[in-house]
This record gives structure tokens, sequence and C-alpha cells, in this order.
């Protein structure tokens, strides 16, 4: 156990990694498993996911320990207590320099100690939809009723990215969806796939092409919304134009949550719908993001049904768990290796 040099409060740093179900494509490479640590205060009993995302967080998990250990050890962490007057940006100050998934990670540190994290996560579900057909239509058996958003990844197969979305209206036509490109698309792709597409079902495109010119000249040309998530993490600020429909917020890529506020202010008050979306964490980390998701976004929609890909739980069981689904093993701290 490491010991703060100055209080003897104590934080404990452990390392997990979860299997996957199958490769996760991120950027240019694949991964196999999600590794990511789990800080613990001994003291207070709170526990935060720090799990920097390969090809997307400029930070490896090696850097993050790094900075962990070293500012840990020289913070004192009394400062986290309910009886310390400080508040965020204040605790956030010495951190400033840390890796952005550090800085989330002890920002919501810092919420969870002073209980102004909301205790209810926001349960709404917007189920990811991926894959080929037998796949798809799997998917879509499995769906709830209630269901009214699902997400679907599209991409520079037009074709089979139109076939993929008529498939799912056929199966369920009352569904609105919200599509995801990752900014794959060329301004001449995206125009022949909005050129192909029902407009009335689809809710908005999120980051059709690596421009963000370009989403808003598709909405000028086919009127269909746009909605902002990589392209946020390019800048401090954004303009809003006509068309922006979201900003998909991935607080753990943002860094601390005074960004995520900034942004989600800022949204709010231009009347864009603000989602909280994951980082592919664990079930763990998951949850803390559903109850972020209950702050600044309670009627929404969330996208965090990111679980489909782990075959196991951390501390916490998957948030959109049902009792048809088989119970997927639970990791206990004890379970994990202690840094």
């Amino acid at each position: 156990m490491m010991t703060t040099q100055d209080t003897g409060m104590g934080f404990s740093l452990y390392h997990y990694q979860l299997p996957l179900a199958q490769p996760l494509p991120l950027g240019q490479q694949r991964i196999h498993s999600r590794e990511g640590l789990i800080l613990h205060i001994d003291a207070l009993q709170q526990s935060v996911e720090i799990a920097p995302l390969p090809s997307f967080s400029k930070e490896s998990l090696d850097d993050c320990i790094n900075s962990l250990q070293q500012l840990l050890s020289t913070v004192p962490l009394e400062a986290l207590s309910q009886s310390s007057s400080q508040n965020l940006a204040q605790w956030m100050a010495p951190f400033k320099s840390a890796p952005n998934s550090v800085q989330f990670g002890l920002s919501l540190l810092w919420l969870k100690c002073n209980d102004l994290l909301p205790a209810r996560p926001n349960r709404n579900r917007q189920p990811l939809l991926f894959g080929e057909t037998e796949q798809l239509a799997q998917q879509l058996s499995q769906l709830p009723e209630e269901t009214k958003i699902v997400k679907l990844k599209v991409g520079p197969d037009i074709h089979g990215s139109v076939a993929n979305i008529y498939q799912v209206i056929e199966a369920r036509p009352q569904l609105k969806l919200r599509l995801d490109a990752n900014q794959s698309l060329s301004l001449e792709q995206a125009q022949v796939l909005y050129a192909m597409i029902p407009k009335a079902n689809i809710d908005y495109v999120e980051e059709p092409c690596a421009r963000v010119e370009d989403a808003q000249q598709l909405y000028q040309e086919y009127g269909i919304r746009y909605a902002q998530d990589e392209s946020l993490l390019q800048t401090e600020d954004y303009q809003p134009h006509p068309g922006l429909a979201a900003v998909v917020l991935k607080p753990s890529l943002l860094g601390s949550i005074e960004v995520l506020e900034k942004f989600a202010e800022q949204a709010q008050a231009e009347g864009v719908e603000v989602v909280i979306s994951s980082a592919f964490e664990s079930s763990f980390g998951i949850h803390d993001l559903a109850c972020l998701a209950n702050h600044y976004a309670p009627l929404g929609y969330p996208g965090l049904d990111t679980l489909n890909h782990h075959q196991a739980d951390l501390l916490q069981p998957s948030l959109y768990g049902s009792p048809e689904s088989p119970a997927k093993p639970l990791l206990t701290l004890n379970e994990l290796s202690l840094i």
C-alpha cells in the first residue's frame, strides 16, 4: 500500500484486465482485453476507474500509473473529505499536467467523497447495434419492446451501411436511429449515404466526416442533424450551428469534470442535447458514468451500452443486465493485481 507523505491517508492502486468476447477494433489496432486501473482511497472507502482507451487516449496505462504514484505521494488526500473547504478547482490544481484519464478519475473521486455524484444512474438505454445481417437480426430480436432509440455504426461500405439501416427499420419501424460514422466518410461518401436513407427515421448522424464543416453542409443539403464527439477533443470550445443535435461527451477522454461541465453547460444553454458516452470502461466505470448522466441529462439517452464486449463485470454488475441474460463473473478488488 502507498501512503501520502503528509497525512498517512492511504491509497491502493489495482490493475484489471477483462477479456473481450471478440477482438475490438480501435483505430488501427484490435484489442483482445480491456485494461485499466482502480484507485481506492482506503480511509474513505471510495474507488474510481482510470482506463485510457487505446488509439484514442494520448496516454498509456503506464503513464497513468507513473502519474498517480508521483502525484498522490505528495498531495494531501485529506482534501478529499467532506470536512475540507476545498472546491473541485482547488483539489484539481496540482493535477493540471496529469493525463486526461487521470484527471477525470481524480475529479470523479472528489465528487464521490463529497457526496456530489447522484446516487442513482440514468438507466435510459441506447442500445448499440453492430455487425452483419445475422448478428444484427439477433440483436434486434433481443431488444426490449420499450426501446425508442438505437445507435448504429456506419462506414465507407455505403451499401452495407444502408442495408443495415433498412434492416433495423423493417424490424422495428418505430425506432429512431442515431448513426455513428466516427469521421470515416468523405463528404462525397456521406452525400451518397444521406441520399439513400429515410430521413424521418434518423435522429442524427454522429461525426459523419473528419471536418465539422462537412456535417454542417450535409445538414444544409439534406436536413439531417449531426452530433459532435471526436471533434470536441480538439477544442476547448465549439460553435453551435444550425443542425447540431447533440454533443457526445466521453468524460475520460476530456479530462477533469470541469471540462465536462463547461461543454454541458454551453450545450444546455444552446438547446443542444448532452449525451454522456463510454470509452469501453468496465461495468464499474459505466455505472459511475450513468450517475453523471443522471446529473447532466436525466431524461436523455446516454451512450453506455458497450458491455456486451466484456466477458466479466468489475465490482458492480452490468447496468443493463436482464434476468434472461446469463450472469457474468463479477471480479472484486481482492481478485485484482495490487500495484
